[in-house]
């Protein structure tokens, strides 16, 4: 049993040295392989995979004030294309933005609707907070008298923090008609 404990530990050492090794060889930049992944874009970074960009591509939802509407997937822009006279650019104002050229030859910015990664977040984030509370209203609904456990026991716990020691202590007695309000405003912020 220890040795097998001392083998772990061993190993573990090797892969943190080996990746610092790997690490310490190369300069990294963390607020530029941060500020990459927290910036909106129009798809949905995974990883890169043998100089291989592997990303999701969102739908891009414009309406030219001069074409109408179109509809097509990011991909299409990748890489500096352009579609349709559609490009994405690159420097100026509206860097990351998606602009096209009018017929007068100048870059406008079309009414855009696209399903960008942050838009995509958060209608994650608003389903899975909705498939939770939905959830356990209806477990409450079929067992009132029952104490909660597990998963809906924290939840509950959690409510009752935020409305008793937050909520309560800090709006007084009026602080019933807020409750619901604030509730969901932190529950939308925790799920993000």
């Amino acid at each position: 049993m220890k040795d097998n404990k001392k083998r772990s530990v061993l190993f573990l050492l090797f892969l943190i040295i080996a990746g610092l090794g790997k690490t310490m060889s190369q300069e990294v930049n963390v607020g530029e392989i941060v500020f990459s992944h927290i910036k909106d874009s129009y798809e949905w970074h995974i990883t890169q995979w043998d100089n291989k960009e592997i990303a999701i591509p969102l739908p891009v939802i414009v309406h030219s004030p001069e074409r109408g509407w179109f509809v097509f997937p990011s991909s299409e822009l990748s890489h500096g294309k352009a579609y349709n006279g559609f490009f994405i650019a690159s420097s100026g104002a509206y860097e990351g933005k998606i602009l096209e050229r009018n017929t007068a030859g100048d870059e406008i910015r079309p009414f855009d609707l696209s399903i960008t990664k942050n838009v995509l977040g958060l209608m994650l984030s608003t389903f899975i907070l909705l498939f939770i509370v939905l959830k356990l209203a209806n477990w409450y609904k079929n067992k009132p008298l029952e104490a909660p456990s597990g998963w809906k026991g924290m939840i509950e716990m959690l409510i009752l923090f935020i409305k008793d020691g937050v909520i309560k202590e800090n709006i007084g007695d009026d602080y019933l008609k807020y409750t619901t309000y604030l509730l969901t405003v932190f529950f939308f912020h925790l799920d993000k």
